[in-house]
């Protein structure tokens, strides 16, 4: 079993909110990723890192920047 990296599951976490909030399911963005569903899935869950190139598709399909991916939308309200 592969291990957790705390900057995986961050990022995992606010993939699947960003993700939540623009209607989509994983299996959708897993299509339009070109990824497989198990594969959008180890994303969320912190288990694999996500690749730069499926994250700018991933703000480009949301339409936000990669802050909110990376740094969550509480990152504004400072």
């Amino acid at each position: 079993m592969r291990s957790k990296k705390a900057i995986n599951i961050e990022i995992g976490a606010n993939i699947q909110t960003a993700r939540e909030q623009a209607g989509y399911t994983q299996e959708r963005l897993a299509e339009l990723l070109e990824l497989s569903p198990n594969h959008i899935s180890a994303i969320e869950r912190g288990v694999s890192a996500i690749s730069l190139d499926a994250l700018k598709k991933i703000c480009a399909l949301f339409g936000i920047s990669a802050d909110v991916i990376l740094f969550g939308r509480n990152q504004n309200s400072d």
